[in-house]
Parts: structure tokens; sequence; C-alpha cells
């Protein structure tokens, strides 16, 4: 099992369809996947080996989605690093997860620490490279590389969480959860390659890498990405690319909703989304009166890769996350007891399904 399988399948089946759109770059299946094999070579010309881990300090631009595949291809573990992290932020994550190389960019790199408190890092490559840097566009090789098997039990990625206490946590999500996962998502969302889904979300998050990045690129869909939300660049991508499915947090949808809603071409849109907080009901009300859309809520979050509940077409209840995915069983406990309780009573969710991470790093 891979994950980069998903890439490599589409392909095969939609080699001309366009599988990334960023700014005025169009990228088909088969550009994508080789341009990934390519990168794949490189990477591992450095003397990277599977198993090892490679830092993506990258703001949402294709050179992000490139590497993960690429790195997946040969089984190196791609560890999530946030762009806005500060120098120590960063140095604790890279240096606790032993991230043998870093790919970062320009506009970004400045937030890195030095080198001589990343011991770890051998390879530091840098997109527009400087210095003693690899320069991201260097690193080729064989496009026609195909991803390596790997248990499904091996780590596809490790992302770092906020804590309740102490330390950021590196959840480690395994093949297994990350497949079944993009599987779940498809499924859920009735997602067909004729979608085309918008993402301003941060790719280093999740929600933007697993159920928005992952699930559109399994299905054979159009991820149109955005470096970040900017209200009217995102609103207008909506008309001028025929997105299809919106992904958004509450915030967003208030934006939208404080704007004048009238000067937006919002035809094509099929499904809308919300998650990463609860949205509340008038935004919501508004949401439906102004574009004939329900906005779909669902729960996750990080260690369950991040799709545990939706709010289903079949069952859908304003206001509700839903109920579990297929293959995920919840219940809400009493956490003193363990006891379950009564409908409409505080408790602690638990999770099961093969969706649950592998454990902390």
């Amino acid at each position: 099992m891979n994950i980069a399988r998903t890439l490599e399948r589409s392909a095969f089946y939609h080699p001309e369809r366009t599988a990334l759109i960023f700014k005025d770059q169009r990228w088909t299946y088969r550009q994508l996947d080789r341009a990934a094999s390519s990168l794949a070579s490189g990477l591992a010309g450095l003397g990277l080996t599977p198993g090892e881990r490679i830092g993506l300090h990258l703001p949402n631009w294709p050179e992000f989605v490139l590497t993960y595949f690429a790195a997946s291809k040969i089984g190196l573990v791609p560890i999530s690093l946030n762009v806005v992290y500060r120098p120590d932020e960063l140095g604790y994550i890279i240096n606790d997860g032993e991230a043998a190389a870093v790919v970062t960019a320009e506009p970004v790199a400045a937030n890195l620490p030095p080198r001589r408190d990343l011991p770890s890092v051998r390879s530091m490559i840098r997109v527009g490279g400087a210095g003693s840097d690899v320069d991201f566009r260097a690193l080729s090789g064989d496009p026609g590389l195909r991803a390596i098997e790997l248990d499904r039990s091996e780590t596809a990625a490790i992302l770092y969480t906020s804590a309740t206490t102490g330390r950021p946590k590196g959840v480690m999500l395994t093949h297994e959860n990350v497949v079944s996962n993009t599987s779940a998502t498809t499924h859920h969302l009735r997602m067909t390659p004729d979608d085309r889904g918008l993402c301003a979300l941060p790719l280093f998050h999740c929600f933007g890498q697993n159920f928005i990045m992952n699930a559109l690129l399994n299905c054979g869909g159009t991820l149109v990405l955005q470096e970040r939300f900017v209200l009217d660049d995102f609103t207008a991508a909506i008309g001028a690319h025929g997105v299809t499915l919106l992904y958004a947090v509450p915030t967003m949808y208030i934006l939208m909703l404080s704007a004048d809603m009238r000067r937006w071409d919002l035809s094509s849109l099929r499904l809308c989304f919300s998650a990463a907080a609860s949205l509340p009901a008038e935004p919501e009300r508004q949401w439906k009166q102004r574009t004939g859309h329900d906005i779909h809520q669902g729960y996750g979050l990080t260690e369950c890769s991040p799709f545990a509940s939706y709010n289903h077409d079949t069952a859908f209840r304003p206001g509700s996350i839903g109920t579990p995915i297929e293959n995920v069983e919840m219940k809400v406990v009493d956490p003193a007891t363990g006891q379950e309780v009564a409908d409409g009573q505080l408790g602690e969710i638990l999770i099961k399904g093969p969706n649950v991470m592998k454990g902390y790093f």
C-alpha cells in the first residue's frame, strides 16, 4: 500500500484531465505524476532512504503537492511544517521528528533556525535554491518511477498538532489511515472526476492535506489551489474555474456573508463543507437562504486522519456534525466511568476505526 498510488492511478485513468490549478499554472495528471516521479528520483539521489523523514516547509504551492507525493513514492515520511511558525517552533518539530531533509522556499525560509541547530538535517532543499542549499529545480531523475510497495502499517505522514499540555505532538498516520480516510471522503462527498475543489486552507494541516488534496487527486478531480484565503480572490475563483466543492472554516463563511454576494458567480457549486470549528446557526441559515446550499459539517481531528463523522445528505440536520463515516465507530462516554452517557448529555468522544492514528512520534 502507498498513498502515492492514488495519484498514479488517477494519472493512468485520467492522464489529460486537469489535476491542479494554481494561478496561471495548469497541471494534467500525467504531468503531475511524472514530475513527482522525477523529483522522487532526485530525492533518492541525495541518499534519502525509506522511513526517513522529510520536512515540508512550503506555502500552498504546487511544490508542496509534488514533494508530498515524491516523498511517498520512495517511502519517505513527510513532516508538515507550519509556514508561520517561529524559528524555535520549527526547530523543535524538525529535531523532534528527526528530519533528514527539509524542503523550503524563499518567502518562508527565513523563519527556519540556523542549520547548526538542526543536527539531523543532511539536506536543505530550497525552491529557488540559494547558497549552500540544494536547488529544488535541480532534483530530477526518472519520470517513470513507480511508488514502492509498503506495509499498510508504515507511517505515511507526520502532522504535529497542538498539545493540551506541553509541546506539540507528532501524529503518525499510516498509509492505511490516509488511504482509508481519503476513500471515505470521496465516497461521502460523492466526488467524481468532474469535481473541482477550491483549497485556500493550508496543506500543512490535515484538513487541507487529506480531506481536500488527497481526496480530490484520488477521485481524478481538480485541485484549485490558492496560497492563502483572500476574499475576492477566493470567490472569483469559484466562477472562473467552475468550482463544485467549497471547503471553508466558519470564519470564511461569515466573511463571505458580510460582502455583497450578488457580484459572485456561485452557480457551479454543488456542495459546501465546513469544519475545524462549530458553525453558528445564523450564518448557516443565511448561507442557505442566499445560495440555496446547505453547509455540510463534519467532525474530525488530526489523530483521525481527520474525517470521523459527517452530516449526510440522507439524514441532514442543520447544525449537526452528523454520524460516523463508513467503518468508523463513535460513542460518547463519561470520562470518569467509561460508561456511555444518555442523549443530550456531555461526555468524551471515543473513536475507533481504520482512520485512527498509529500513535505519537
